[in-house]
């Protein structure tokens, strides 16, 4: 037991090569700021973005000419299919995008929105590729619809790709976003600039997809359309495994509509009290505890800009007696979590 307390303490990573946010790897250890990271890791993550727009827009975009050409349905039906997988999908990746940062990591997210995203695919293939799934052809001017059988097939592997795509857009953006150093002043310029290369990236996937990718579908046909479509998905997730190993990770922070009711709640209570003349008598946690109580939230400087903020956290410091566990989480709100939720200026 000694040698392996020892050879813990050797391998553990000195404080001077963490980053300075608090990112952790995918097994919860301290990252190593000069081996994760940065471009390293981002550019593994604009291939999952390439390939995951590329695929949406190529899908979406010609839909309505399969559902009537192909489906044989009116145009109506066609182009309200077409919007309710559009509308359920945006609708999804609010949700997803809330639970990644609230509750889980977001790679998690993302490697099971691949996993799904991969799913509806093959369904997608299959559904333009097998002879049963596929209507026969009508020249008539008035074609019976595609069975619903037929029908049903497709909009499956429509809604399940649709729910993939939905789970990785909004969290490759967050974990994108976690791989530069706020406090770093280079890493933090870099940052800025993963957005600008993020619309970069997505142009170009846009424009690959309604010129090549349609051309492919209305020209050549649905099987190759589709099948080029999959196949180019399943080979930019498979390259983007390999940076798995430089991502960084923040620990969820937990709900942020819980801080928000928490502040209303504490500013209800504590409105009526006067307000302490100095700043730094406003209620906040120290040390050790801080960082627990916080996850990491960096402390934020009071200011005089709106009294009226300062009702939720009005309570002076020396009178608070903090007990987490309490209903003092209902009473007092901190510096940190009233700036958080845009109550007023900056703090």
């Amino acid at each position: 037991m000694g040698s392996m307390r020892i050879k813990a303490e050797e391998t553990e990573l000195p404080p001077e090569k963490r980053v300075g946010d608090g990112s952790i790897s995918l097994r919860g250890k301290p990252s190593d700021k000069s081996k994760s990271g940065t471009w390293r890791a981002a550019s593994f993550l604009y291939v999952i973005v390439f390939v995951n727009s590329l695929v949406l827009v190529a899908i979406q975009g010609n839909l309505i000419t399969y559902t009537v050409n192909i489906l044989h349905l009116d145009l109506a039906t066609g182009a309200n299919l077409t919007n309710y997988i559009a509308g359920s999908s945006m609708v999804a990746t609010i949700i997803f995008g809330f639970i990644a940062d609230a509750y889980i990591l977001p790679f998690w997210v993302i490697a099971a929105s691949c996993i799904v995203y991969a799913g509806g695919l093959i369904g997608l293939v299959l559904s333009v590729s097998l002879p049963h799934l596929i209507p026969p052809q009508c020249d008539e001017a008035v074609c019976p619809p595609a069975s619903q059988h037929i029908q049903s097939v497709f909009m499956a592997g429509l809604f399940i790709s649709g729910m993939g795509a939905a789970g990785i857009k909004p969290t490759v953006l967050s974990l994108g976003r976690q791989q530069f150093d706020d406090t770093d002043p280079v890493e933090k310029k870099k940052g800025i600039l993963f957005f600008s290369y993020y619309y970069a990236v997505y142009e170009a996937a846009l424009f690959l997809a309604t010129t090549v990718f349609f051309w492919l579908q209305t020209d050549v046909g649905f099987k190759e359309g589709y099948s080029t479509m999959a196949g180019t998905f399943y080979a930019g997730i498979i390259i983007s495994l390999f940076g798995i190993r430089y991502l960084r990770h923040q620990k969820p922070v937990g709900s942020p509509l819980t801080i928000l009711a928490k502040v209303i709640v504490a500013a209800t209570r504590n409105w009526r009290k006067p307000l302490p003349a100095d700043g730094s008598d406003l209620y906040e946690l120290e040390g050790e505890t801080s960082d627990i109580q916080l996850n990491r939230i960096r402390k934020i400087t009071h200011s005089e800009g709106l009294k009226a903020d300062d009702a939720q956290e009005k309570l002076l410091a020396s009178e608070a007696r903090v007990d987490l566990q309490t209903s003092l989480i209902l009473r007092l709100s901190l510096v940190e979590q009233v700036s958080g939720q845009g109550c007023g200026p900056a703090r």
